[in-house]
């Protein structure tokens, strides 16, 4: 079937479209003149901004007088891109990212399903100041127990900074987000992750989709989020921690060629359970966890405004920003933060015996 596609002028053919109308006025024509007024308007309002918004723009001042969308058939442009030469065929597919600024490094031939992250293409409208928003304040309540001088929040800045200076290399790391109340933010901060790396993120709310044989719409991601794994057995805890440091995963969809692609994603697991998910045992070294506060306990209201502002684009990008441009020095994630979460969960999974000889 055939299909045909909207597209929208760019933002410099707008501006070609419009300076040559602006030229073609009659002093002596009102109407003319005012159609010049709105116009100059556009052309001066769009200079600093997106394609979409400048026609956003284009389109709210000028209304029907707006240049129009154009309708590509698609069948006519691959048979344009194809007599040019230039409808790219693949060999292969990988999974590949790259920092911001950075070109694909994977060859012609392969296919890269990392596209960059969306971010990188924003110009926002106004200048944030981290402090006064909702995320900073999630973080400082919730990681840092109220404070931004604390371990935690220090270690969970240079852990985000870290996925995005080095999206091609993996903590290794399972990320436990654990408290013993329900709801004190711990889904929440998925929502966050997903700022940042949209596209690129997914969320369970068991074990089970993430451990399942088709499990095709894992694959390609730097954020993988299992909620509650408190009822999860023993026998499948344990099969997350060799997929936390495996440099290839293969996918399958069913019906279809299971593939082998590149992994480097970040997983991250939740539970009410301090007696810990995982089962830990005292030489266990790839796990990370972090206790969350209660200080914003069932705070519902809080919560709705901080993902409503999450979806402000410029509050994402100057995060993305700060994150991308911070200095972690010679930071490393396998580093745990200075807290004895770890120990206390440790203990709390030993064999009575164990704690009793300890």
């Amino acid at each position: 079937d055939d299909i045909e596609i909207i597209t929208f002028p760019s933002k410099k053919q707008l501006i070609q479209t419009l300076e040559k109308r602006s030229k073609k006025i009659r002093p002596d024509d009102e109407n003319a003149v005012a159609h010049a007024t709105k116009v100059n308007r556009v052309l001066k309002g769009i200079v600093k901004m997106s394609d979409k918004n400048a026609y956003n723009l284009a389109k709210k001042v000028l209304v029907d007088d707006c240049p129009p969308p154009c309708l590509v058939v698609v069948s006519k442009l691959l048979k344009r891109l194809q007599i040019r030469n230039k409808l790219t065929r693949y060999a292969n597919i990988d999974f590949v990212p790259y920092p911001g600024g950075m070109q694909d490094p994977t060859p012609p031939e392969t296919l890269n399903t990392f596209d960059g992250f969306y971010l990188e293409g924003y110009t926002p409208s106004q200048k944030i100041n981290l402090e006064d928003t909702l995320v900073f304040e999630y973080l400082r309540d919730v990681v840092g127990f109220g404070s931004d001088k604390h371990p935690q929040y220090k270690y969970i800045i240079k852990l985000l900074s870290f996925f995005v200076q080095f999206p091609a290399e993996r903590s290794g790391r399972i990320i436990t987000l654990i408290s013993v109340a329900e709801g004190t933010g711990k889904s929440h901060f998925y929502r966050i992750m997903e700022m940042l790396f949209k596209g690129y993120t997914i969320f369970h709310d068991s074990l089970e989709p993430y451990l399942q044989r088709f499990n095709f719409i894992n694959h390609s991601k730097k954020c993988i989020f299992i909620d509650d794994l408190s009822a999860a057995s023993r026998g499948d805890t344990r099969k997350l921690f060799p997929r936390v440091t495996a440099d290839v995963q293969g996918y399958e969809a069913k019906g279809e060629r299971p593939i082998k692609i590149k992994e480097f994603s970040e997983l991250f697991i939740t539970s009410n359970d301090k007696s810990g998910p995982l089962h830990l045992k005292p030489g266990d070294r790839r796990q990370l966890i972090l206790r969350f506060s209660e200080l914003k306990l069932r705070n519902r209201v809080f919560f709705r405004k901080a993902t409503a502002e999450m979806k402000n684009l410029d509050v994402a990008y100057a995060w993305y920003t700060f994150l991308k441009n911070n200095d972690i020095g010679s930071y490393c994630p396998q580093e745990d933060p200075e807290t004895t979460i770890k120990g206390e969960v440790t203990a709390f999974s030993m064999v009575k015996t164990h704690i009793f000889m300890q």
